[in-house]
This record gives structure tokens, C-alpha cells and sequence, in this order.
């Protein structure tokens, strides 16, 4: 019986997902809110935000795994606990006329349970909205250490909702099993390798390989024609002829043998199926997967992800399959660009769940924005959440870009006016608007020559001349995401009216936010050609030795007769990182007074704002 023949009749995987995890003193978090989506939730920010601590957070709480001491906070007699409130999937919902909102005029859906869900939920099955009306369902794991406090021990309950308060509330009755089984978790973690997975057992290309779903008939036929190819085999080679011989006589010795038999392919489909190897083409043949490159091998374990759950999860479990959830660790690991914007596609195709972290701005750039989560740990060490998908209505949130109304309009110029830095900023820890090429390129090393660690993820912005929409679009983002944020302004008439500008329309703070890096040196004579930049009049003023060798390192000597502002402006486009290497070999910090003043106080304003960073005691990232 063909593949899709055996799954006729088998329902889909069951109609939810997790809608929110809330994790509380679990590895050195004190306390986080996750929102999901039902596709595909992307988490991306800096090391040691606290990703993959939500990863396993999840993948114990679905009981995917067990659990262990480390997942305690160290030094906390505290026990962990992670909630998990699931809700009806989006395509399950029914769309009612009655919830209309008046703005977009369209139906708002009542979220309902798949009425075959309800009788295991029960009456722990909670309303948390009559208009339109929503059911939810959920559960806490608990993780505590063991008697002897080398171990780690959990258990989970429901929850009930409390309607007066608003929230869930913790109660004594453990978890079903059968609510536990509807649920089915994979971490697929950065050392995935399809070519590993082939020799492993347990793994998602194994049991994919249990059963090659060949039934009947055909198996018999198949394994006949196995037998003889084995026999071919055998009858043409010499070795294996004389194996079999030499081993004939092992019934001389040892009582109870037959005649041996050397079987040279397998005679039975389970014994075909431990044997399956995989080969990709190389353009001219094909090879063997492990004769591939570590990007080919990772993807290809993704991609088996998903037909492990199409083919094979929950077909022989009854008539509601689980509900999968994928958990990836860096999906773009080994991969190059090209293949990292096409796993943009896969994440965010299928029907099941997934929950990825993530390191890279191409990848985080080519999702959809409602899909990123950006996971981020205040100075204090809190750590929290910013999600970038619309509120419910209007009137729940301020931040325009997160209002219904206003939400696609708002992404879509977010994402296209500041679509170079967007992935960057994603994983800043501070921003720097500058003005210019030579500004992006060498105000990075500098502050990394005044701030030490402290500028490490630190982006800076090339506004183009403060082009008002780009400049826009970053504040906006610093203040959703609430990053520091720093404009490196040109001190001159159309510098002064831009700032302004920003000042009036969005808030800027111009005694903590900006940094006036000096005045545009106009035009004096034809061969200083059109205005100059005040980066590179602040640079002559402050170390023209400096300037000089590095129009000399990029191939522009200046004779002492020749005008040096005019040569650097003629080299904006790549003099920035030469400048600020021959400066800082010039000028170390130290205390920074021989540094032109606007310099030192973008580093003092960026100090004061990122401050120390609080020790950790969570463990992973």
C-alpha cells in the first residue's frame, strides 16, 4: 500500500498551538513572558539574552525532555516554573458577524477548541473572553532539586483562570497524559547533521525509516527479488563464496549450527531500511551526503524534520495526531546568504509550529516582521520581550508601529527605509546615527578604542545626510525596542532644522541623544570642490598627521601644497576605517583628552547609557 494510501482517513495533527510560555527562576531568569505564534516565532538578539534557555524551557514543559539541575538558578531556593497556555489554532477559529471593529470593519474571530479536543481538556477548558469569545487551555511545571540536591525533579498541573483577577492560577491537579501526548517537541540543535542522524538511533531520519510503508503483496515481491540479487551476488563472488565456505565448518565445533548463509544486500524491508543512505548531485554525479559540506548535511536534517511529522508522527496513535513544535537552534549555521534567505521560506512554511533562534541580520531580515521576537536583558539584569506583529486593536498599545491601523504601513517603511541596518539592529545594544559613509566606517573601531567591551553591539547608522524618513524609522525602532540611541549630527543650518525636526515629531532628547560633531566647512574654492563633511574638518583639526597617513594608506599621498580636506572628501567612501585606525595608533584613549570633544562625548553619553554588564548566573547563551 502506497505511503499516502496508509495515512487516508488519519486526522491532521491537533488544531492548537502554544500561544505563551512564561518562565520564572529558570536558569538565571527571573522572570519572562514568550508570545508564539502559530507558524513560525523567530527569537533574535544578543548572546546571553536568554534564547535557548526559552527553547528548552519549552521543550521541558511539552515533556520533551527531562529535566536537570542546572535548569535551577544558582543560588535560589527557589523552584522554576514554566507556564504554557495553548489556544485553538488561527485556521480552526470560527468567524462570527457579530465582532465588528469599526475601524477595519471586519470579523473579529471567536476562538474555539476542534469540539474533539474538549473532552480532554474537561472543565479545566477556560473562557478568558465573552466578546469574541476565546478558550484557552494551561498547565505549570514546577522544577525542583532533589532530596539529596545533585538532581533535579518536575511535575505539572492545570491551571484555572481566574476571570475577577484577569490571570492564571496555579491549582493541585497534575496534568493529563493524554493533554501531554497531544503535544510532540523536537529540538533540532546546532550540531545537526543528516549524515550522523543515518547511524543514530532515535533521531527523526530513523524512525521516518522504521517503516518504509510497503505492505502486502509488494513487500513480498520486493524481498523475493532482494533474496535474489543476493543470490546474483553471491553466485559472482569469489570472496563471498569462499566466507561462506570457511564458515561452513563452524559446525564442527560448536553444536547446534546449520549451514551458513552470507546474505550480501538485505532480505527483509526493516533490515533495507537500517542500510538507506542518501546521496545529493554535485552538478555531475551524485555523492554520498557525507562526502557534502556541513551547510548541505544541516539543512538536509531540517528538511527531514518536517516529513517526520507529515509521515510519521502520531499515524498509529490514534485519531488526533500531536501537535509538533520545532525547535531550532541558529537554523543558518554552515549555510551561505543565499541559502540563509531560502530557510527563511522554510521556517515559515508548513503547518507545524517552530520556535528558532537566531544570530543573523540576513535571516531575521528575510522573515516576516509579526514573526520576530526580539529577547532582550535590561542593565539590571531583568530580562523581557518586544514583539513586532500588531496589538489587538488601537487603543492597546501607543506605539503606532504596533496598532492595527497603522501596522502594515508603519513595518513596511521600517523595513525598507532602514533595510541595510534593520538585521543589525536587531542585535544592537546601542545605535549611533551618523551622517555619512565616512561616520559609519569610523566611529565603530573608534569607540571600540574609548569603550572596550562596552562597544560590542554598537550599530552604527549611515543616514545619508540625515535623510529624515531613514532617521525616522531608526528612532522608532529604538524607542519599540528601547535601545539607546545617539544622533551624530553635522553642526550646520540643515543639521540643526533635521534635529529639530526629530526633537518635535518624535521626542527626541537633544541634551542625552545627540552629539553635534562640529560645523560643515563650505566651499572656499574650486578645487575643494562642494561641501565637505564635519567628520573630516573635526579630524584635521584634532590630528592632521593622522589624516594625512591615511590618504596615504589608500593610495592618495597629500603634498604639503595640496588640500587635505579636498583629498579626504574625494575618498569619503573608504577613508573612514583608515582614519580611525591611523588616529587611535596616534591617540589611545586613556582618559580621552586629546580626543576632539564630540567624540568624547559620544563615548561618555554611551557609557552612561549601556553602563556595567550585570553577571550572569543562567548558563547557556
Amino acid at each position: 500500500m502506497a505511503a499516502a494510501e496508509a495515512l487516508a482517513g488519519v486526522q491532521a495533527h491537533a488544531a492548537f498551538f502554544v500561544e505563551r510560555v512564561t518562565v520564572r527562576n529558570f536558569k538565571g531568569i527571573g522572570h519572562l513572558d514568550l508570545e508564539l505564534r502559530p507558524g513560525l516565532s523567530l527569537l533574535v538578539g544578543r548572546n546571553n539574552a536568554g534564547k535557548s534557555r526559552l527553547l528548552r524551557a519549552l521543550h521541558i514543559a511539552v515533556g520533551g525532555v527531562p529535566v536537570e539541575r542546572d535548569d535551577l538558578t544558582v543560588g535560589s531556593a527557589e523552584p522554576a516554573e514554566i507556564d504554557v497556555v495553548i489556544a485553538p489554532s488561527p485556521a480552526a477559529a470560527v468567524t462570527t458577524g457579530a465582532h465588528v471593529t469599526p475601524d477595519a470593519q471586519t470579523g473579529v474571530r471567536d476562538e474555539l477548541f476542534d469540539p474533539a479536543l474538549q473532552p480532554i481538556w474537561g472543565d479545566a477548558l477556560a473562557v478568558v473572553s465573552d466578546s469574541p469569545v476565546r478558550q484557552r487551555f494551561a498547565w505549570r511545571t514546577t522544577i525542583t532539586s532533589t532530596g539529596e540536591g545533585a538532581g533535579a525533579r518536575h511535575e505539572s498541573q492545570v491551571m484555572r483562570f481566574s476571570v475577577t483577577a484577569g490571570t492564571w492560577e496555579a491549582t493541585n491537579r497534575a496534568l493529563d497524559r493524554q493533554v501531554r501526548h497531544l503535544l510532540h517537541a523536537e529540538l533540532v540543535d546546532t550540531r545537526r547533521d543528516l549524515d550522523a542522524e543515518l547511524r543514530q538511533r532515535g533521531t527523526a531520519i530513523r524512525r521516518i525509516l522504521n517503516d518504509l510503508g510497503v505492505q502486502g503483496p509488494d513487500r513480498e515481491a520486493l524481498e523475493q527479488r532482494l533474496a535474489d540479487l543476493g543470490g546474483e551476488i553471491l553466485q559472482h563472488s569469489r570472496t563471498l563464496g569462499g566466507l561462506r565456505d570457511s564458515l561452513d565448518s563452524l559446525d564442527r565445533y560448536v553444536d547446534a549450527l546449520g549451514p551458513t548463509r552470507v546474505d550480501p544486500v538485505p532480505r527483509t524491508l526493516e533490515e533495507l531500511a537500517r542500510t538507506v543512505g542518501v546521496s545529493f548531485g554535485d552538478g555531475t554525479d551524485h555523492l554520498a551526503s557525507r562526502l557534502h559540506g556541513s551547510g548541505v548535511r544541516s539543512l538536509a536534517s531540517l528538511l527531514v524534520q518536517d516529513v517526520f511529522y507529515r509521515e510519521t508522527l502520531g499515524v498509529d496513535g490514534g485519531d488526533i495526531r500531536p501537535h509538533p513544535i520545532t525547535l531550532i537552534e541558529e537554523p543558518e549555521t554552515h549555510l551561505h546568504p543565499h541559502a540563509v534567505i531560502e530557510v527563511a521560506t522554510l521556517l515559515e512554511g508548513g503547518s507545524r509550529q517552530v520556535v528558532a533562534t537566531t544570530h543573523s541580520p540576513l535571516l531575521a531580515t528575510s522573515v516576516a516582521p509579526e514573526s520576530i521576537v526580539l529577547v532582550r536583558r535590561s542593565l539590571e539584569g531583568a530580562y523581557a520581550t518586544v514583539g513586532f506583529g500588531p496589538v489587538e486593536d488601537d487603543v492597546d498599545d501607543s506605539r503606532r508601529t504596533k496598532q492595527p491601523t497603522f501596522y502594515a504601513s508603519e513595518m513596511e517603511k521600517l523595513t525598507r527605509l532602514a533595510e541595510r541596518p534593520f538585521g543589525d539592529l536587531l542585535f544592537a545594544s546601542a545605535i549611533v546615527v551618523g551622517d555619512g559613509a565616512t561616520e559609519r566606517a569610523f566611529l565603530p573601531p573608534v569607540l571600540r578604542e574609548a569603550l572596550g567591551p562596552l562597544a560590542h553591539g554598537i550599530s552604527v547608522v549611515d543616514s545619508a545626510g540625515m535623510d529624515r524618513l531613514l532617521v525616522g524609522a531608526v528612532i522608532k525602532f529604538a524607542r519599540h525596542a528601547e535601545v539607546p540611541l545617539v544622533i551624530f549630527a553635522d553642526d550646520d543650518p540643515a543639521g540643526r532644522a533635521d534635529v529639530e525636526h526629530f526633537a518635535a515629531n518624535q521626542q527626541l532628547d537633544t541634551s542625552r541623544e545627540v552629539v553635534w560633531s562640529g560645523q560643515v566647512q563650505q566651499q572656499t574654492s574650486a578645487s575643494e570642490g562642494t561641501q565637505a563633511g564635519a567628520i573630516e574638518k573635526l579630524m584635521i583639526d584634532a590630528s592632521p598627521d593622522a589624516c594625512r597617513a591615511a590618504c596615504e594608506a589608500l593610495g592618495r599621498p597629500v603634498a604639503p601644497s595640496e588640500q587635505l580636506l579636498s583629498t579626504m572628501k574625494d575618498l569619503k567612501g573608504s577613508i573612514g576605517a583608515a582614519l580611525a585606525k591611523e588616529f587611535v595608533a596616534r591617540h589611545p584613549y586613556a582618559d580621552g583628552t586629546d580626543w576632539p570633544e564630540p567624540l568624547r562625548r559620544l563615548a561618555g553619553l554611551l557609557r552612561a547609557r549601556l553602563g556595567p554588564v550585570p553577571d550572569d548566573d543562567g548558563g547557556d547563551e
